[in-house]
């Protein structure tokens, strides 16, 4: 049985766009059946233009009796969010299910704050309403999703997702009896068992889950497509001094907030009841100084996606395009590579098909990276493709971040005139290695297209 699939990074400027496409003959009905994917959608106001029209290009592509299956968002920043109103509005395209990732109060706050800072942020507007409501301003889009999942953190030591102990070919090429009416659906696996959206939902229009907590795509009853998530742990020291230095510029305004506010301990109090941030609307200002007084990349928590093949296969066809032409003196140091289109055509990619999702994570400890593998397992040695972490951030990457995720490619989605990302010595980082480095930014012909064609024994 063969499956294809196509990933694309588009080009938006300064932000991010994925969109990938799981594509195989249904062996029940023998009907083409596709599976769509997109993790995040957005980016700063200056390239808007750019993300419109790649959005306009993508719902284009969708026929009008198909829909998104898994729409992902890893965090609440302008430049991973601005476009999900457009992608969404008015009911022009139908979304299956919706991961979000759950947000403290403190977080909140955080990625408030991260909004004042923009050059455009705003009390109000869609940006501002999805942070401190998320569920309420999606549904109010008019737009048609059937599952919104709010995902947590496991609470205590991280297991590995579907509870495999690691083990990658436990069950992997096992036929399973599954009804021709779950072949193209998505299985919640949980660390208890297998169940469909509906039973663990009970048919609510949203429902919490945890990072343990895994997805399958039943390609038939054999073939299946796994898709895992990890979110950041909060970092409760960085986000105490953010609270500080909040409590510092408000000053006397901290007593306008709530009379009760009498020093740092009531004001922390306060605001970590989830309902008492919208309070701080009208305090753009002082937001803004405590988010710059804190430091400018802390960022909330990143919801990380995993997306690769669930059952073995036996052999693989793959090519990418890539032919940016920008001018930035970037592409010229990422080499030759970076500027025309390649192609390898019959390349044997059973050691990893895989593709991984960042965000904006902080991966720039060997402790946060171990974590990270921990929770993943025996999936990051099978990760082909990868975005880096926060733009290609100095502040986000280390030497242990390569070295835990092995990809052979590596996207930086950026633009070269936009807080210096990404910095030269990531680049340095990942040229050591003799990683494939693409860099997706402004300009239409920067955009990386995946294409693979996988054969599944029968």
């Amino acid at each position: 049985m063969e499956v294809f699939i196509r990933r694309t990074q588009h080009p938006v400027g300064q932000g991010l766009f994925h969109s990938s496409e799981i594509v195989w003959k249904n062996p029940s009905n023998k009907k083409i059946q596709t599976f769509r994917l997109v993790y995040d959608c957005g980016s700063h106001q200056a390239y808007s233009t750019f993300l419109e029209g790649q959005i306009k290009d993508y719902k284009k592509s969708i026929p009008r009796t198909e829909k998104i299956d898994l729409l992902v968002i890893s965090h609440f920043h302008k430049d991973h969010i601005s476009g999900i109103k457009k992608l969404l509005e008015n009911k022009t395209i139908n979304v299956e299910t919706l991961l979000i990732p759950h947000l403290s109060p403190a977080q909140v706050i955080l990625a408030l704050a991260s909004v004042a800072d923009s050059e455009e942020g705003k009390e109000t507007g869609f940006e501002t309403d999805f942070i401190l409501d998320p569920i309420p301003t999606l549904q109010a889009l008019d737009s048609n999703i059937t599952n919104i999942l709010v995902v947590k953190p496991v609470e205590g030591p991280s297991v590995p997702p579907e509870a495999d102990k690691g083990s990658p070919e436990i069950d992997e090429g096992a036929s399973e009896d599954i009804t021709s009416s779950a072949e193209g659906n998505m299985q919640v696996i949980t660390p208890n068992g297998k169940m469909s959206l509906e039973e663990m939902t009970g048919g609510a229009p949203s429902h919490v889950i945890d990072d343990q907590h895994s997805f399958r795509l039943n390609i038939s009853n054999k073939v299946f497509w796994s898709f895992a998530t990890y979110l950041e742990r909060e970092e409760a020291n960085k986000l105490n001094k953010f609270l500080k230095n909040l409590y510092s510029r408000l000053g006397g305004n901290a007593r306008n907030i709530d009379s009760s506010i009498v020093n740092q301990t009531s004001f922390n109090d306060h605001l970590n009841k989830g309902e008492n941030v919208k309070k701080l609307l009208p305090y753009f200002k002082e937001l803004k100084a405590a988010y710059k007084d804190t430091n400018k990349d802390l960022n909330p928590s990143s919801l990380m996606l995993y997306s690769g093949p669930k059952s073995s296969f036996t052999t693989s066809g793959y090519s990418k395009n890539h032919t940016c032409r920008c001018d930035c003196p970037l592409c010229s140091r990422l080499g030759r590579d970076t500027r025309s289109g390649v192609s390898w055509l019959g390349r044997d990619t059973r050691s990893g098909v895989s593709w991984l999702g960042t965000g904006d994570a902080d991966l720039s400890t060997s402790i946060k990276c171990d974590d990270l593998k921990k929770h993943f397992s025996h999936r990051v040695d099978k990760i082909l493709t990868a975005t880096v972490p926060h733009h290609g951030s100095k502040k986000n990457s280390c030497n242990g971040t390569i070295s835990t995720i092995p990809a052979t490619n590596w996207i930086i989605s950026a633009h070269p005139e936009s807080y210096g990302h990404p910095d030269i010595d990531v680049i340095k980082l990942l040229n050591n290695r003799h990683n494939r480095i693409y860099f997706v930014n402004g300009d239409k012909g920067s955009k990386f297209i995946e294409n693979l064609w996988i054969e599944f024994p029968d």
